[in-house]
């Protein structure tokens, strides 16, 4: 290619001045010099040299069109992809890792939708299961009850998959709501909340404090996860220890806080050996995606969860 290029230039000026030295034969006296070796009078007698003026000067474009095309050929593969490929190279590598990355989060909501809602309320119905196992012949009553518990608690859960799933066909994602989709819980479905966690037999003080309703729904949603995910790892880890939840909305944010007493001392009724949740660290994610803080760990031999959620529009 360097070759190529370097000859390009000389035989481009040996063309030109050779027509131009054939052009003026006939207008000068003398001797003519084509070349540096071929000689020929000059004079009017010469006009024949006009003729061979546009054969050379046809010559030499055609060899110069020549020496461009095969450079054009063979510099790429020797030079590598220009300023202009690399710039459209780099803007299609762009463009597939943002649509990588949003699928991703899509991927990612999607499972932390499904873990906090239908997760909640299969380990509420898995709990209500085995009371009702044990005590179905000397308490008929009371397994009947938790029957029906366990029957409502399952169509929620079908609901809540129903939405989630109409969503997703919907192209937005958990957020977006699609044809027949159901909406996302805030925290105006606390009771219900409060009331199926009891029903599954833990002891549970609940607390909710200021206008709720004026909060955001994205926040008023996160909150709801939070406490939601607060009291399945109740069930999971702890049996069914003295529970108290405190929500409040005031000065513009919103605070949670599930905290309950020591275990019960009985193992997990769905607790797997070496199996360890994701609970905690997705309700993480949401609470940094609203700008957030939360933090949880052991207290007072029990374990606490607490949060605070900007309450932006």
């Amino acid at each position: 290619a360097i070759c190529i290029a370097m000859a390009a230039p000389p035989a481009l000026l040996v063309g030109l001045v050779s027509a131009t030295v054939l052009v003026a034969a006939p207008f000068g006296d003398g001797f003519v010099s084509v070349g540096g070796g071929w000689q020929t009078a000059s004079g009017p007698g010469t006009l024949w040299t006009w003729p061979l003026a546009v054969v050379v000067a046809v010559v030499t474009t055609l060899l110069c069109a020549g020496l461009a095309a095969l450079l054009r050929f063979v510099a790429p593969p020797l030079l590598g992809p220009s300023t202009a490929d690399e710039v459209r190279r780099l803007k299609a590598q762009t463009a597939q890792l943002s649509a990588d990355a949003l699928h991703l989060a899509l991927q990612n909501r999607t499972a932390r939708d499904l873990h906090d809602s239908v997760g909640h309320t299969m380990t509420t119905v898995v709990v209500q299961a085995a009371a009702a196992r044990r005590v179905f012949d000397r308490d008929p009553d009371f397994a009947r009850q938790a029957l029906g518990e366990i029957e409502v608690s399952a169509r929620r859960a079908l609901d809540e998959l129903d939405g989630v799933l109409a969503s997703l066909r919907a192209g937005g994602g958990p957020s977006v709501a699609g044809p027949g989709a159901t909406a996302a819980p805030t925290l105006a479905d606390l009771d219900q909340l409060f009331g199926a966690t009891r029903s599954a037999g833990l002891p549970l003080r609940a607390s909710v404090a200021g206008d709720v309703a004026q909060v955001p729904d994205a926040v008023s949603t996160v909150a709801f996860r939070i406490v939601q995910e607060g009291l399945t790892n109740v069930l999971r880890h702890a049996g069914q220890p003295l529970t108290t939840v405190t929500v409040e909305a005031a000065d513009g944010e919103v605070t949670v806080a599930i905290e309950n007493a020591v275990g019960t001392g009985t193992a997990s009724l769905i607790q797997r050996p070496g199996r360890t949740g994701s609970g905690l660290a997705g309700i993480g994610a949401r609470v940094r995606e609203l700008g957030g803080r939360i933090e949880s760990g052991p207290a007072g031999g029990g374990f606490v969860v607490r949060a605070r959620l900007p309450c932006r529009p």
